[in-house]
């Protein structure tokens, strides 16, 4: 079979590096991703970064249907071409950050669908967070990242690595390690190892969360600046609270504001979170977590106490 690197070739593509282009290249390991999927015959199967389709072939032969998301226009001319009799593959030119992943629902016979794909290393974080948002629609998802941000997402706290991935992930799902892919798999080879994870969503967060964005905002103050306590990043985030405010709902929720954040569990997290945000909602503070574009992680609103 024709390898990705003469494809390439053959077509005059050329990797960009722009895009974080790794092409995987040996098929045995890209068998063993879809057996860990475990594609049944009338699963939906969303691929990102269908490359020049050699996984795409492989779960065209295994689901009902398959979405294949690609960026590259010429990739996207080259799939076209190479995927044309399998018509059970939908070929989607788009960027994974800017793709509504609840179109792939509709007509699912499943109720949710399966996610795979070799992510971009450069923007792994943002498209693992962008799904993290579909999580209701997503059954689980085998995702390759580097080793690194990999090992990261899949700490235990207390951990030197356990931090904002890991606290996020474990709250909407559980993550399992299945393998480790050498450099020399790829083309062209990057410069690190890559891990492959399966993260299975949870049906309900370990925690009923009063706002999602808000527990990320906590969860990024807490680990803001790792050597500090979690009193002293919690008060020096400019939340609309003093500190006997903030030493008040650290009680609340049996938390000691001694601690730093990579003490704190993913479940104190979440009840932290609950309570910052039902006295900032008690209060009737007009408040917007929503993170914007270059916002920094501080809330940015006044104290509100009077001492």
């Amino acid at each position: 079979m024709t390898s990705p690197r003469k494809i390439l070739k053959n077509h005059d593509i050329r990797p960009r590096k722009r895009l974080g282009q790794s092409f995987l290249e040996d098929r045995n390991i890209a068998s063993k991703i879809v057996k860990i999927a475990d594609i049944r015959k009338e699963d939906t199967v969303v691929e990102i970064g269908a490359g020049v389709g050699i996984m795409t072939e492989l779960l065209a032969a295994q689901a009902r249907r398959v979405i294949a998301l690609e960026v590259d226009p010429y990739l996207v001319a080259l799939l076209r071409e190479a995927l044309k009799g399998h018509p059970n593959v939908e070929i989607i030119p788009t960027d994974v950050l800017k793709y509504d992943f609840s179109l792939a629902c509709q007509g699912c016979s499943a109720g949710k669908f399966k996610v795979i794909g070799n992510l971009p290393y450069n923007i792994s974080s943002q498209i693992l967070f962008h799904l993290i948002s579909y999580r209701r629609c997503i059954a689980y998802m085998i995702l390759m990242f580097q080793k690194e941000m990999a090992d990261r997402i899949i700490a235990p706290v207390g951990t030197k690595d356990y931090g904002v991935p890991s606290v996020a992930l474990s709250m909407y799902s559980i993550v399992s390690h299945e393998m480790t892919v050498p450099p020399e798999c790829f083309y062209p080879q990057p410069m690190v190892m890559s891990s492959v994870l399966k993260i299975v969503t949870r049906q309900k967060p370990l925690i009923d969360l009063r706002d999602d964005d808000f527990f990320r905002k906590i969860v990024k103050i807490a680990f803001s600046k790792r050597r500090k306590t979690l009193l002293n990043n919690l008060r020096g985030a400019n939340l609309p609270f003093c500190e006997r405010e903030i030493n008040l709902s650290l009680e609340a929720a049996g938390i000691d504001g001694s601690r730093r954040g990579e003490t704190l569990t993913t479940e104190e997290f979440g009840v932290l979170s609950n309570v910052l945000f039902n006295k900032i909602t008690g209060n009737h503070l007009s408040f917007s977590v929503m993170p914007q574009p270059g916002e920094d992680i501080s809330l940015n609103q006044g104290n509100n106490c009077n001492n």
